[in-house]
């Protein structure tokens, strides 16, 4: 019987794993994720995009203004951006969307969100879009809120900064989704 090296078998055993690794990382890097930065990119109101896949996978994405762009707000840029990552990284992922606020449009968006919650709570949808858009314009802000059956989606605009935010919540049963 043969005797087998022990040192030459861990180097190649090594070496393979490193060539693996290596392998899998390009794969991820041009098959998935170039591409779905393309894609992202294509998006109007998208200035950036940074995928993260350690230590789970998150798109951050820096958004322009959309609210200047013709037949195009945070709704509908967010569900575009949901179905482009979704079909390309599955439903687990987690998306962050990046705005340009400061801290005075923050603490107004802070203001605003008792009127929120509340109309969530009790199922006054229209009665609180009204109630956001009247008390922002008080403080000078352009506010659009929209809802689909699943988010409510915020926008604010104040000069040359904009705050946007969204929230799940469930049509019908008052309340936002924790």
């Amino acid at each position: 019987m043969s005797r087998v090296r022990m040192v030459p078998v861990l180097v190649i055993a090594i070496v393979t794993l490193g060539i693996l690794f290596g392998a899998w990382q390009g794969y991820q890097q041009y098959r998935l994720i170039a591409p779905l930065q393309a894609e992202l990119s294509k998006i109007p109101g998208v200035e950036s995009v940074t995928i993260n896949r350690s230590p789970s996978d998150t798109v951050v994405i820096q958004l322009g203004p959309v609210q200047t762009l013709v037949n195009h707000d945070l709704q509908s840029t967010y569900n575009e951006i949901q179905n482009d990552v979704i079909g390309t990284l599955g439903s687990g992922e987690s998306i962050i969307l990046k705005d340009k606020s400061d801290q005075t449009l923050t603490l107004d968006y802070e203001s605003l969100q008792p009127i929120i919650f509340e109309g969530l709570n009790h199922g006054t949808y229209t009665q609180m879009i009204a109630n956001v858009e009247k008390a922002a314009a008080k403080e000078g802000i352009q506010a659009r809120v929209t809802m689909d059956y699943h988010n409510i989606y915020i926008q604010l605009q104040q000069g040359s900064h904009y705050l946007y935010d969204f929230h799940a919540y469930r049509l019908g049963q008052g309340g936002a989704v924790q």
